[in-house]
């Protein structure tokens, strides 16, 4: 890892994960190869997608240790990245990264996705790692998009499933929804789902979670 910064970062994850459950990668290798190498590649396929994330506005959902957006806001310091994380004591961790790395791009929300409504059509896009299905995600995050925002999702080999459970519910997004496949940290296919927002959030949400996981 040639960059001091993500070194020191990926130091005071294991630290801070002996304490408290911040990730479930356990060894400093874990952490560099997994967890933060692995986020770098993930962001870093945005540039064979004509996705251009300069000065843009990235809210990452439920980012728990800030895996997969921050390792590329330490790397490039090209972006203005919110961190939208339900749980106190990975947000207490987060702020702690920030204040020891002056990462000054970086705004950490404690707060579930689903009650952000103060913060519709803010951002250009919205980012997850496995955090939820495509749909309540869909669900979840839609109204934090800007018009023309965009949905940038990192999917294992389920990723098919989860796109026609979505297209059940929405089939008018069946145009509008695109795949990346790349080559992840373990040489294995990896998927960005890609969800571009054509449409006005309806008014009535964000719904709450039991409602949209019984959608």
């Amino acid at each position: 890892m040639d960059n001091n910064k993500l070194f020191k970062y990926a130091n005071l994850v294991f630290e801070y994960n002996q304490k408290k459950n911040i990730t479930g990668f356990k060894t400093l290798e874990e952490i560099i190869e997994q967890g933060i190498n692995d986020s770098v590649i993930s962001f870093d396929q945005s540039q064979y997608i004509n996705i251009d994330f300069g000065n843009k506005y990235i809210a990452d959902i439920g980012a728990g240790a800030g895996f997969p957006s921050l390792p590329s806001l330490i790397k490039n310091n090209n972006f203005n990245l919110t961190i939208i994380e339900g749980m106190q004591s990975r947000c207490d961790f987060l702020n702690s990264v920030k204040n020891e790395l002056s990462i000054d791009k970086l705004r950490i929300i404690n707060s579930r996705a689903e009650k952000t409504k103060n913060l519709s059509n803010t951002f250009d896009v919205v980012c997850a790692r496995a955090v939820s299905s495509i749909k309540n995600m869909f669900m979840l995050c839609h109204h934090l998009l800007k018009p023309g925002g965009l949905f940038y999702l990192l999917k294992g080999r389920n990723y098919q499933s989860e796109i026609e459970e979505f297209l059940n519910i929405f089939p008018e997004q069946k145009e509008n929804i695109k795949v990346h496949e790349y080559k992840n940290v373990n040489n294995e296919m990896s998927y960005i789902v890609l969800i571009r927002k054509n449409t006005k959030t309806p008014s009535n949400w964000p719904l709450s979670w039991k409602i949209i996981q019984n959608f």
